[in-house]
């Protein structure tokens, strides 16, 4: 890998802010004021691939700024019925470029699909809905679409996904005499359906949707996991994984699991069925049937872990989708600590999620923040505050001046003295 200089790095920076310096000898490649990014640096790989400097993950920018990404998708989640009617109503549109819009819509709130954007020459060959070829969608069988694309990180997405009649149908009108290079939905983009979604509310873009997608589905899948009293850390942690899982699968974070890790799943499972003709035996003679039923428990709760997250890369969907209340409440629920589901990094990471969280929240029905009026109430407060130090400021200024004045015209507090 080449040595990546201060050339290569593009510098985020306050706009008010001065330039950092860069080392001896050497420039930045650029300096930017993205002030909706929360990225401090980037920089391009010699495998072309964009590295970023964030913020901390478990610093106040980044729990205020997942605080916020979580109560947009708590917003679509209460106004959803009527977006739905909006973009149902817009699939049977007779305008082409409505009929796109609902159609790719459908894709991204039931199947949790990312937008997509248009790449670069030297990006990878990466889409997402509005970016869909129509080498990418299967037609052949009645109300089913399956889609075959590489997604973010060149990840496989293949499903077989059943549709409603009228997407099946705008599907083959979307077709029909292109060859497979061409765009499926080829009157619009990413930026007209972010557009689109601000009819809504100026909050929403695609991405909330997939963050709401997340949050619901391990919402309704908690509501039925009940932990037993006197449950294991890692009985528990099984449990759990199990709606993680769920999730996981939705949003596609598929990952392919290594020659080891089969390898030692194998031999677990040699081991379970070896335990159990060794309980047989035990049975006839009573002894040491408690240990090897202890150990039997053991390996079964080992595999069904490792079985549960063999296609699925669980990490992702709770790190990035799932909202940490929904966790941090059903904890309390089963009076059990949020330990036993996240990290050390987590805990630090959802802190702001495990202090301002009770058994009483919920997803569904706890109100939800007003960010307008928090931020009008916040400048409201600034304001006040710059200007409360501007008068102060003025009036030392007049103050010194008046000062000066007098001592001109009458001397100073020494020769006050002298005199």
């Amino acid at each position: 890998k080449k040595q990546i200089m201060p050339e290569d790095v593009t510098i985020n920076s306050g706009i008010l802010d001065p330039k950092p310096t860069p080392p001896k000898g050497h420039n930045w490649g650029n300096i930017v004021n993205d002030n909706n990014g929360t990225w401090l640096a980037k920089w391009k790989t010699s495998e072309r691939q964009i590295k970023y400097v964030w913020f901390s993950s478990s610093g106040k920018f980044k729990g205020t700024s997942n605080f916020k990404k979580y109560e947009k998708a708590r917003k679509l989640n209460k106004v959803l019925k009527n977006v739905r009617r909006v973009y149902t109503n817009d699939i049977d549109s007779d305008e082409i470029i409505k009929k796109q819009l609902g159609t790719v819509m459908y894709l991204i709130d039931n199947f949790g699909i990312r937008v997509g954007n248009e790449k670069g020459d030297d990006e990878a060959d990466t889409v997402g809905a509005s970016t869909l070829k129509v080498g990418h969608i299967d037609t052949n069988k009645s109300n089913h679409i399956i889609l075959d694309f590489l997604g973010k990180d060149s990840i496989r997405f293949y499903k077989d996904l059943s549709v409603p009649k009228n997407v099946y149908k705008n599907m083959l009108l979307f077709t029909k005499g292109k060859t497979k290079t061409k765009d499926l939905f080829d009157k619009i983009s990413a930026k007209d359906i972010n557009e689109y979604l601000k009819q809504f509310d100026k909050d929403f873009s695609a991405k909330v949707f997939r963050t709401r997608l997340g949050s619901t589905i391990m919402n309704e899948a908690l509501k039925n996991v009940k932990i037993p009293k006197g449950s294991t850390k890692q009985k528990t942690k099984v449990l759990f994984n199990k709606a993680n899982a769920k999730v996981a699968d939705i949003l596609n974070h598929a990952r392919t699991m290594s020659k080891k890790a089969k390898e030692g799943l194998k031999k677990d499972k040699e081991k379970l069925k070896e335990k159990k003709k060794q309980l047989k035996e035990a049975e006839k003679t009573g002894k040491g049937v408690k240990a090897i039923k202890r150990t039997i428990e053991t390996l079964k709760i080992k595999i069904e872990s490792k079985s549960d997250v063999m296609k699925v890369a669980i990490t992702t969907s709770l790190n990035n989708y799932i909202d940490p209340r929904i966790v941090v409440s059903w904890c309390i629920k089963q009076n059990i600590d949020p330990s036993y589901i996240y990290s050390k990094k987590q805990m630090e990471d959802f802190n702001w999620a495990i202090q301002m969280t009770d058994g009483n929240w919920s997803y569904e029905n706890s109100p939800v923040t007003n960010f307008d009026k928090e931020t009008k109430k916040e400048t409201k407060k600034e304001t006040k505050k710059e200007t409360k130090k501007e008068t102060k400021k003025e009036t030392k200024k007049k103050t010194k001046k008046e000062t000066k004045k007098n001592e001109e015209k009458f001397g100073t507090e020494n020769n006050y003295k002298y005199i």
